[in-house]
């Protein structure tokens, strides 16, 4: 048996997270039952004893790799101390508001982070990492095992057969909102308000729908997150709905992610999953990166990622309040989706193509776990 540490508590991308990590690990490693635990949830004597009677417990999402892992991961050094098995990671990406390089080796884990990093070093696994970045601030940490696989978002088996073509009557695009336009009265807001608009432009409005990969309601928001986490999508779902344009709230599982983009056309937006989900399905998507994970995936997938924010200079510490939406955004989104309209799907296909290389390396890693 296997014990997996899974975030998926509203964002549909996180229910994928879980979804993809056990279909993967059915599929490679028939041989080990998988049992899941909540990572924001506090490890009990009963789920300490189900992880000691495991082979191993895996580390799969939410919080990814960054300065604190601990918490919410509730893996301090007395909860450590009675681990008994063996601790790795699985396709767990670099997490940084800054999507600058000089933040992956300028970033300093807490303390109780670099134990939590020390413990998976001492116990020898071979790790696997979504993206470059995630790597080389393990390796800066000590942890010298490192494999990068990849998310298990871009492996699992549910494809359908074939590729799809390029159409310029494209029944459904889809728009997926991200986390920076959320601020209202920015240019971030603004941004997102000009993607959808130039997108019902070019597709027509009927043809264009919004996902919401959070609940954009504060009630559910708050649900999941708890009282402290007001934060919702409220005034990017006025808008939207102003217009007649149509939306979904895809938060809460995978099943309604899966099924969206296995039926659009195109994907023009901020959710690095649906980026991924797209990536995995054989789908043109246009990701629209506004940190460091939308970055991470442009450097080991390549294909459409444009940045969303301006790049700082490289001795500016970020702040939430110093970023800045990025003007030539509209510029690049018009040629992605005028070579989508050519049917010319030369760039959209370089995700596609280094996936396969990747699964074998997910694999590998995925065979030698104990």
């Amino acid at each position: 048996m296997y014990v997996t540490l899974t975030g998926a508590r509203n964002n549909a991308g996180d229910f994928l997270i879980r979804h993809s990590a056990h279909s993967l690990l059915n599929q490679v490693r028939p041989d080990r039952q998988v049992h899941n635990l909540n990572s924001w949830e506090p490890v009990n004597d009963a789920e300490l004893a189900t992880i000691n009677a495991a082979k191993a417990l895996i580390l799969c999402g939410g919080p990814a790799v960054r300065q604190r892992m601990v918490s919410p991961y509730d893996l301090l050094p007395p909860t450590l101390s009675r681990i008994r098995v063996p601790i790795v990671t699985m396709g767990l990406g670099w997490n940084h508001k800054d999507g600058r390089w000089s933040a992956v080796t300028g970033t300093i884990p807490t303390p109780d982070t670099r134990y939590l990093l020390a413990r998976i070093r001492a116990d020898g696994l071979r790790n696997s990492v979504r993206d470059i970045e995630a790597a080389v601030f393990l390796g800066c940490a000590g942890v010298d095992r490192v494999t990068v696989t990849g998310c298990p978002v871009l492996f699992f088996d549910e494809v359908p057969a074939g590729q799809p073509v390029a159409a310029r009557d494209a029944s459904r695009v889809v728009v997926s909102a991200g986390v920076l336009g959320r601020r209202e009265g920015t240019g971030f807001e603004q941004q997102f308000h000009r993607v959808v608009e130039f997108a019902c432009q070019t597709f027509g409005l009927e043809n264009v729908l919004v996902a919401f990969h959070h609940a954009p309601s504060a009630k559910d928001y708050t649900a999941a997150y708890g009282p402290r986490a007001a934060v919702a999508d409220r005034q990017l779902l006025a808008w939207v709905m102003d217009r007649g344009i149509a939306w979904c709230d895809i938060s809460g599982a995978s099943e309604r992610m899966i099924e969206l983009y296995t039926n659009c056309s195109l994907h023009i937006g901020y959710r690095v999953h649906a980026h991924l989900l797209c990536t995995n399905l054989r789908k043109p998507s246009i990701l629209l990166a506004e940190d460091s994970r939308g970055f991470g995936a442009g450097r080991l997938l390549g294909g459409w990622v444009i940045p969303a924010i301006e790049p700082l200079a490289a001795a500016t510490p970020v702040a939430e309040d110093e970023q800045v939406a990025s003007p030539g955004l509209e510029y690049m989104l018009r040629e992605a989706v005028d070579s989508f309209l050519a049917n010319d799907l030369s760039l959209f296909r370089a995700p596609w193509d280094r996936v396969s290389v990747l699964k074998t390396r997910m694999t590998d890693f995925l065979k030698a776990l104990p």
